[in-house]
């Protein structure tokens, strides 16, 4: 039986590569094609499909078959069956659904989720946003994840320019933070916590080149009007894809990040053995998604003080701080912010 797994893509890059991700190490244990859904952006009209611009192994089909449109639309009006059938968030669910041919993320705490596939049609939906779900392949995909589209003059310029310094990524996650609901909920970067980071990185590295990403045109626009830097950055509001801004990215040696799964795959992809990376303590303010397994050792992690917890709504018990930060200091500084 040659198995098929048919996996949703949706939302941004960096999401889209964390669903490639674990798909991908379930493809490593257990052989068979890997199609890729991305039907979901036919109503998104602010994201697109970038995936074909990377070095996807040749066992994955970016271009779905009329025949494999049909099974898409089939498994997906089965999926909301057995998604009726079983509610519940936990591994037995899990377990039901597998047997049933679904993989679907029921919960972001870990769990065994790379379950051989009883059915030859596999439908697969979920974030998997955290290197546990996929790190027994993680040579496969830093290689697969790895851009292909060759860049323009212009960025192999850049490229050889970043590579010939040391050259610090930082990357400020603008977009839709600047709009409600998600800059109540998720804006916990903002220029002191930049100005700390880069601080961290200078005591670190010698001569650092500091190279400063964002969304958009505008959102560098908002950058230079409202943001004061400690240190000269280099504005790389270049009109790229967001493939190739990602590229140069990961090109940098060192990384200041935001909490953002671009910034996360930015830094994981970056091959400097003696790579320096800076991130906020928290990801977001509030506790729709526990995200706490984001976070990667290695990372020099920038004190709640330093972050925007106006409006926090994250609890001790459910909560998206590292397990290396104190929770207390975490809701220490949230209390001083919210009492101005």
């Amino acid at each position: 039986m040659k198995t098929k797994y048919y996996v949703k893509i949706a939302d941004g890059l960096g999401n889209q590569m964390f669903e490639y991700a674990w798909v991908r190490a379930l493809q490593k244990k257990y052989g068979g094609t890997i199609v890729l859904d991305h039907h979901a952006f036919k109503s998104n009209k602010l994201r697109s499909l970038s995936l074909q611009n990377f070095n996807l192994n040749e066992n994955v089909i970016v271009k779905p078959s009329f025949i494999d449109r049909l099974l898409i639309y089939y498994l997906g009006f089965r999926k909301k069956i057995i998604d009726f059938l079983w509610k519940d968030c936990n591994f037995e669910t899990f377990q039901r659904k597998v047997r049933h041919g679904v993989y679907e993320q029921v919960t972001n705490s870990f769990y065994d989720s790379h379950i051989q596939p009883l059915k030859k049609y596999n439908y697969i939906e979920g974030n998997w946003m955290s290197e546990m779900w996929f790190e027994k392949a993680a040579e496969e995909i830093k290689h697969d994840l790895k851009v292909k589209t060759p860049p323009s003059k212009t960025n192999t310029e850049l490229i050889e320019e970043i590579q010939s310094c040391n050259s610090v990524c930082i990357h400020v996650r603008l977009g839709d933070f600047l709009q409600e609901p998600w800059n109540s909920m998720s804006r916990v970067c903002g220029n002191e916590y930049y100005n700390e980071a880069i601080r961290i990185i200078c005591e670190k590295v010698e001569s650092p080149v500091f190279y400063l990403f964002s969304n958009r045109p505008k959102d560098f626009d908002y950058i230079k009007k409202n943001y004061r830097f400690d240190v000269d950055v280099k504005y790389m509001d270049l009109g790229n894809s967001d493939y190739d801004d990602l590229r140069l990215m990961y090109s940098c040696k060192h990384q200041i990040m935001s909490n953002s799964t671009y910034s996360w795959w930015a830094q994981y992809l970056n091959d400097n053995p003696d790579k320096i990376i800076v991130a906020p303590c928290m990801h977001n303010k509030h506790n729709k998604w526990n995200l706490q397994s984001l976070f990667m050792d290695s990372w020099i992690l920038v004190s709640p003080e330093y972050l925007n917890l106006e409006g926090m709504t994250a609890t001790r018990d459910i909560n998206s701080v590292s397990p290396r930060m104190s929770w207390d200091r975490v809701e220490e500084a949230a209390k001083k912010q919210n009492s101005k």
